[in-house]
C-alpha cells in the first residue's frame, strides 16, 4: 500500500514537473514573440521617421498628392475640402499651388447661386502642372453665355473615368446651379494602346466595372488608400511595387525590340507603336530630357516656322480621319455612363457639352497639319456616340493651329515633358479655344 502511494506521488510529481517545464517554455516563447514584435514595430517606426526626416523628393511629391485627396464612398477618390498646398514635381518639371473650396473643387470659388460652367474630367482638367489660376478651367471664370456671367467650377479629379465622371456630376448637380458642363473625354477612359493592354494595363472604365461586380475590391482599395495616406512607409512600399512593374515592362519591351532588330524574333502586330511607346517611357519618365523652347522672333514673320513639321519618327504617321463605323464601338459600361450623364442633364436642365481636347503629342502634330493620328480614334468613337444621342460636342482639333498665335508656339511647349499635362502656355491655348467654341455653339 505504501509503495502504491509512493508511486502515485512520484507520478503526480512528474506531472507537475512537466507542467512547469511547459509553462517555462511557453513563457520563453511568449517573451521571444513579444521581443520580436517590438523589434519589428521599432524598425517600422524608425523607417517611418527616417523617411519623413529625409523627405525624398519623389516620395514627398506623391505623398503630398495623396494628402490632397480623400476617400469618397461613391466615386472612391475626390479632393479633400479646404486644402491649400504647394506641390513641386519630384523631377523639377513643375510647381503649383493647389487649393480647394469647401466642396473639394480645385481653384474654385464658393458657389454664390450664379450660373455655373463646370469642367469635368481627369488630371488634365484638374490641372496637373500649373497653379490654380493657370488652369484653363479657371480662365473661363466670368464667361458670358446667353447674356449671363458664369462662375467656373473645376470638378476634375485625376484618374477619373466615365463612371467616376457621372458620379461626380450627379453629386455636383445637387450642390451647384449648373448651366453648362464641359465633359472632357479622355483616352484613358476606354482606350489603352495594345502593347500596354497585353501587359495588364486596363482602361479606367473597365477597372470601375470590376469594382462594380466585385465589391470586395472597393473595400480593399479603401484600406490601402487610407493606410498609404497616413503612412509614409506604406506609401513608399506601394510606389516601389508600381515602379518595379513599370521597370519590368520597359525592360521586356527593350529586349524584345532588340531581338526583332537582330532578326532573332518576329515582329508582332503594333510593333511600330510598341517600340515608340517603350522609347517614350524610357526617355520621358526616366531621363526627363529637356526640349528646346521655340521662341518667336521679334519680327513681322515671327511665326514663319509654324506649323512645324511632323517629326520623322516611328509613331508619328498621320492618316485620314476614319469613320466611326470602321472602329470598335464603345464599351457597354462607358455608354451606360454617358447615357446616365445625358439623362441627368435633361432632368436637371443643364447643358452637357462633351469636349475633345487633343494633348497627345502625336495628335497635336497631325492636327496642326489638318490630318489625324490613330491615337485620336477614341475621340472619333465617343463623338459619334454623342452625336447619335443628339448631343452637340466641341472638338478642338481644328484649333491646334492657333498654337501658332501663342508666344511659345512649338507643339512641345504646350506639353510638360515627361509628365503629359498642359503647360501654362498650353492652358492659355485651351482656354482661348474653348471660349471661341462656346461663343459659337
Amino acid at each position: 500500500m505504501r509503495k502504491r502511494v509512493k508511486r502515485d506521488g512520484l507520478r503526480s510529481h512528474g506531472f507537475v514537473y512537466i507542467l512547469l517545464r511547459f509553462w517555462n517554455s511557453a513563457s520563453m516563447l511568449r517573451s521571444r514573440l513579444v521581443s520580436g514584435f517590438l523589434i519589428v514595430v521599432g524598425a517600422l517606426l524608425a523607417a517611418e521617421i527616417g523617411l519623413r526626416v529625409l523627405q525624398v523628393d519623389s516620395l514627398q511629391y506623391y505623398y503630398d498628392m495623396k494628402r490632397l485627396h480623400a476617400f469618397h464612398p461613391d466615386y472612391l477618390v475626390g479632393l479633400a475640402p479646404n486644402q491649400d498646398r504647394t506641390i513641386r514635381h519630384y523631377a523639377g518639371l513643375w510647381q503649383g499651388r493647389f487649393t480647394t473650396n469647401s466642396l473639394g473643387y480645385r481653384g474654385s470659388p464658393e458657389p454664390d447661386g450664379s450660373p455655373v460652367i463646370a469642367c469635368l474630367g481627369d488630371s488634365l482638367v484638374m490641372g496637373f502642372g500649373v497653379s490654380d489660376e493657370e488652369t484653363f478651367c479657371a480662365k473661363l471664370a466670368g464667361i458670358n453665355l446667353h447674356g449671363k456671367k458664369h462662375q467656373a467650377m473645376n470638378l476634375g479629379v485625376d484618374a477619373f473615368g466615365s463612371v467616376g465622371d457621372y458620379k461626380r456630376l450627379k453629386e455636383a448637380s445637387g450642390q451647384l446651379n449648373l448651366d453648362t458642363v464641359l465633359l472632357f473625354v479622355s483616352p484613358n477612359d476606354f482606350t489603352i494602346p495594345p502593347e500596354l493592354a497585353k501587359r495588364g494595363v486596363r482602361p479606367d472604365d473597365l477597372i470601375d466595372e470590376d469594382r462594380k461586380n466585385h465589391p470586395e475590391l472597393t473595400r480593399f482599395f479603401r484600406i490601402q488608400f487610407e493606410a498609404t495616406r497616413i503612412s509614409y512607409l506604406l506609401h513608399a512600399l506601394k510606389l516601389s511595387r508600381e515602379q518595379l512593374a513599370v521597370t519590368m515592362v520597359t525592360r521586356r519591351e527593350s529586349v524584345r525590340s532588340q531581338m526583332v532588330q537582330a532578326g532573332l524574333s518576329q515582329p508582332e502586330e503594333g510593333d511600330r507603336i510598341s517600340s515608340s511607346t517603350g522609347r517614350y517611357i524610357l526617355e520621358q519618365f526616366y531621363a526627363f530630357k529637356k526640349h528646346a523652347t521655340c521662341e518667336p522672333e521679334k519680327t513681322s514673320n515671327a511665326q514663319a516656322s509654324c506649323p512645324e513639321p511632323v517629326p520623322d519618327q516611328a509613331g508619328y504617321a498621320c492618316i485620314p480621319r476614319p469613320a466611326a463605323s470602321e472602329l470598335e464601338p464603345l464599351p457597354a459600361i462607358t455608354m451606360e455612363a454617358y447615357r446616365n450623364m445625358i439623362s441627368l442633364a435633361r432632368e436637371k436642365n443643364f447643358r452637357l457639352v462633351p469636349v475633345f481636347l487633343p494633348v497627345q503629342v502625336e495628335e497635336l502634330y497631325c492636327d496642326m497639319h489638318g490630318k489625324h493620328h490613330a491615337l485620336g480614334n477614341y475621340a472619333v468613337r465617343a463623338q459619334a456616340f454623342f452625336e447619335k444621342e443628339g448631343i452637340r460636342t466641341i472638338d478642338l482639333a481644328d484649333k491646334v493651329r492657333d498654337i501658332c498665335k501663342l508666344e511659345k508656339h512649338s507643339v512641345l511647349d504646350q506639353i510638360i515633358p515627361g509628365d503629359g499635362h498642359l503647360t501654362k502656355s498650353g492652358n492659355i491655348w485651351a482656354a482661348r479655344a474653348l471660349r471661341e467654341k462656346l461663343n459659337a455653339l
